[in-house]
């Protein structure tokens, strides 16, 4: 018999410390395995005496329960039928059911992480055991930890960060004895709490599958296009093998590595009896079929980036989600809300059709255009559009500033709106009473006006100044015009004086009460601290000189649309929670602003625009009303309509500095000087004319005659009267009187009245100027007749009576 082999003394020391190891990992192993009877009410009792002892104290203070918080899943926004807009996550994951998870995906995970998963009561001591005696060997490091004690950490781990302490999810996987024993107890308690369907389930949604995709389901979708329940066994196995080390294991980044821990998965699942020899080798022989589907996270890679943002923002700020913005982003982000949305695929389609027709994105001309359409009596926002694509990258075509609404929820600073803020301007004159025949001067091409000409109210004196050098853009006419007619031709000289007679504070709290308020905070004064979004009473109010957003316009209009019911936009309809509960959607709010005549009156005129004013030419078959706007050397260009159906805003100009558009070239055409009605009006047209299609031709409700003409009064019969009765009964009847400086010959008494203009029995507006028209006391001398017949003995026309020609009226 030979004589034993020697060992060297470095093998020696070296056996003797794989000894000393498996010893100390033994009695390791004892320890736990009485700290753990002991957490069950076993008498800690034996060779470990006090440190036994103190140690089942410190196993006994730990936490017996698991409190999970909920899982993070990602919040979905949708569009009003259903279609998916975005979603948002800290951590892609769907929730599902046991029931909705392909069996052989339970099989494969418990197979390759803890086949004695449904023999043990959380804590496996013969894999403990197994895995000290193999580790201290110097063989692979082998793990021991059951599925059940796996889902303990990742619960606390997912705890810690829903609370938002970064320390404590690092702790909940830091490599620490006192991590371990927290997680032995846990375990077994959980399992007296929990059946194994419940701890499996909880697992498979818990765990991350690598790439961006935490739990089954949401890995499913993700490499393979598939739901869970849809899981083949080689696609299972996969998934099952990943969890282990998701980055190495990741089938997208690492295929070859991914499908040798894929054959891992199946041959421990064929030695546990679970798949057959014949599965096992098909499932083998398959080859890597991934379909990679991303799930974009947030609005980067939304179909409506803008509208997406928009909604995001509105939900950061309204505090029916969380007390503070961390705990609204939160709900967000982890939450698993479904947010139904206001927005029309079909309508959104068709708003960025017109618009990209017209201003092309990366157009050389750098020129940027917007369109927000809402309907009228709801707020509902039904599109949004503008000529870029949402992205924080810095290239032609892109841009991050969504032109369409107010600098908080992610706008620009707004623009001036040119002559469409004149409706506001007319909404004021006609609660003031002033019908819309009724007349103003519009002085001719540039006027200047005095401060003293401007009605102020008291606490705004501080806007008081002079207005020099008013000039008309669009519309040239002067003289004495109808509000219809100023309206019409968009006449700055007739606008402004009429500001000034109803007063700057009039038309700002009109506009003001329709919503309309600037796009970005600033000081109501020079000096202000505070910042405020409120119109300023200044004398340029009228011409549109405040920047204001496109979607503030489409609101404040779809308001006359709805009979002067103001709805403030919104972009949500429904938000819904885990639980399936709904939550409150922020409000619209609406509410009666302007009585219905006045609303009537306004679209009237506007009405006017389109058929024979500035707009003429950009009719849609069928009733429409809106306005023309174009700032000072064209540099904002604007049209905001609406039909009883729809209201929508659109503007065009440069979105950053004050450049004039004139001779600018866009979408093959070269343009000269340009207006409201060049560019803007014709994005309009183009999409109200499409998105109405098949809809309803709808009227407009008509304005009374008070409204049109005003609260008439009889002009009374003057004949005979001396002139300051004369004039005392027109006063008497709410008229204004003007005697003609020309006394007229007639056989009435001289200085008393003959006749008057209107005559007497005509209907005309109060305060409607009467002239007075006073005898010479001598009558006129009389005509002598004729010498020959007349040719015809036809009589005359008599008075009002016309011999077939027609006058306009």
């Amino acid at each position: 018999m030979s004589s034993p082999t020697r060992l060297r003394r470095d093998e020696r020391g070296e056996s003797l410390a794989a000894v000393l190891v498996l010893l100390a990992s033994l009695v390791l192993t004892s320890l736990v395995a009485g700290l753990i009877g002991a957490g069950l009410g076993m008498p800690a009792v034996g060779a470990a005496g006090a440190a036994a002892r103190g140690g089942v104290g410190f196993f006994q203070s730990l936490l017996t329960e698991l409190q999970q918080s909920p899982l993070a899943q990602q919040s979905r926004i949708l569009a009003a039928d259903g279609t998916p807009i975005a979603t948002f996550y800290s951590e892609n994951r769907i929730v599902v059911p046991l029931d909705q998870i392909a069996p052989v995906m339970a099989k494969a995970q418990v197979a390759i992480e803890d086949t004695r998963f449904y023999q043990h009561g959380g804590v496996d001591l013969k894999g403990i055991l197994r895995a000290v005696v193999r580790n201290a060997s110097g063989a692979q490091t082998q793990g021991a930890s059951t599925l059940t004690q796996q889902y303990v950490k990742l619960t606390l781990q997912e705890n810690a960060v829903y609370a938002g302490d970064a320390a404590g999810a690092a702790a909940a996987v830091r490599q620490t004895y006192s991590r371990k024993i927290r997680e032995l107890k846990l375990a077994v308690t959980l399992e007296e709490h929990m059946s194994k369907r419940q701890i499996l389930e909880g697992y498979l949604n818990i765990a991350y599958y690598g790439d961006g995709a935490y739990g089954v389901e949401a890995a499913a979708r993700h490499y393979f296009g598939i739901r869970a329940k849809s899981l083949t066994l080689p696609q299972a196995a996969l998934l099952a093998g990943i969890v282990q080390q998701p980055q190495a294991f990741n089938p997208r980044l690492n295929p070859k590595a991914a499908i040798e821990r894929r054959n891992i998965v199946l041959e421990r699942m064929l030695q546990t009896g679970v798949i057959t020899r014949a599965e096992h080798d098909k499932a083998r022989a398959t080859k890597l079929r991934l379909r990679i589907s991303s799930t974009g996270n947030g609005c980067d890679l939304a179909n409506y980036g803008y509208f997406c943002n928009y909604v995001y923002e509105t939900l950061l700020r309204d505090k029916s989600f969380g007390a503070t913005p961390a705990q609204r982003r939160n709900l967000i982000l982890r939450g698993g809300l479904t947010i139904t949305t206001t927005i029309d695929p079909k309508l959104q389609a068709l708003a960025q059709q017109a618009i990209n027709a017209r201003v092309p994105a990366a157009n050389r001309s750098g020129v940027g255009a917007a369109m927000s359409v809402v309907e009228p009596g709801t707020g509902k926002i039904l599109a949004m559009v503008q000529n870029t694509r949402f992205s924080n990258k810095r290239a032609a075509g892109f841009d991050a500033v969504n032109y369409n609404v107010d600098s908080e929820y992610g706008g620009g600073g707004g623009f001036q709106t040119g002559s469409t803020f004149k409706a506001f301007t007319l909404a004021a004159a006609l609660k003031e009473g002033r019908p819309l025949t009724s007349r103003i001067q519009a002085p001719p091409s540039p006027a200047s006006f005095p401060r003293s000409a401007f009605k102020y109210c008291a606490a705004d004196q501080r806007f008081a100044d002079n207005y020099p050098k008013v000039a008309n853009s669009e519309g040239g006419q002067q003289g004495n015009l109808t509000l219809l007619q100023a309206t019409a031709d968009s006449v700055n000289t007739a606008y402004v004086n009429l500001e000034a007679q109803v007063g700057v504070c009039e038309v700002r709290d009109m506009a003001e009460s329709l919503g309309v308020h600037l796009a970005t905070p600033q000081p109501y004064l020079p000096g202000d601290k505070t910042l405020s979004t409120r119109l300023h009473p200044r004398p340029s109010l009228t011409l549109g000189v405040e920047n204001i957003a496109p979607l503030t316009m489409a609101a404040a209009y779809a308001a006359f649309a709805a009979g002067g019911v103001y709805c403030a936009p919104i972009s949500i309809t429904a938000v819904k929670g885990l639980d399936g509960k709904s939550r409150p959607a922020p409000s619209a709010n609406c509410s009666q602003v302007l009585d219905p005549d006045i609303a009537s009156g306004v679209t009237d005129a506007l009405q006017g625009v389109i058929t024979n004013g500035t707009a003429k030419g950009n009719s849609i078959g069928r009733p429409a009303a809106g306005k023309t706007g174009t700032t000072n050397g064209s540099t904002d260009l604007w049209f905001v309509g609406y039909t009883p159906q729809l209201a929508s805003a659109v503007w065009v100009g440069h979105t950053s500095g004050q450049r004039s558009m004139n001779n600018i070239s866009l979408g093959g055409t070269q343009y000269g000087k340009v207006y409201g009605a060049t560019i803007a009006a014709p994005i309009w047209k183009q999409f109200m004319s499409q998105a109405l299609v098949g809809q309803p031709v709808e009227q407009f409700s008509a304005p009374s005659d008070t409204v049109v003409n005003g609260q008439r009064v009889g002009v009374p019969s003057v004949i005979g009267l001396p002139q300051q009765a004369a004039q005392d009964a027109v006063v008497a009847a709410g008229l204004t009187p003007s005697v003609s400086a020309t006394a007229v010959p007639s056989s009435l008494p001289a200085g008393t009245a003959v006749s008057s203009s209107p005559a007497a029995g005509s209907l005309v507006a109060p305060g409607t100027t009467v002239t007075i028209y006073i005898s010479s006391g001598v009558a006129p001398t009389p005509t002598a007749p004729p010498t020959t017949p007349p040719a015809s003995t036809t009589p005359a026309p008599g008075p009002g009576q016309g011999n077939g020609g027609g006058g306009k009226h």
